[in-house]
């Protein structure tokens, strides 16, 4: 049995996308005080990689338009089209 000061197992598994290095800080500290397990990545090919690895249970992604990286939408609708093709 639990002890009253033992703190709860985490909750869901959130991945948070976003390339803005603030918004990441944010939304992981809004989110692990809501004692959820959180993963974020500010690229959507690193995140794509990690989900391969351990599928999250919700995925955040903000997408903006970095120079030199395609829109982080565009990298999981090619990724998850790609998926239902080999089903």
């Amino acid at each position: 049995m639990p002890s009253i000061t033992e703190e709860p197992a985490p909750q869901d598994n959130i991945m948070v996308v976003d390339d803005n290095p603030a918004n990441l800080k944010l939304l992981e500290d809004m989110l692990r005080r809501q004692r959820y397990e959180v993963r974020s990545f500010p690229l959507g090919r690193l995140a794509l990689a990690a989900a391969d690895q351990k599928p999250p249970d919700l995925i955040l992604l903000f997408s903006s338009r970095s120079p030199g990286h395609r829109a982080g939408l565009f990298v999981f609708r090619d990724h998850f089209s790609e998926m239902t093709r080999r089903c």
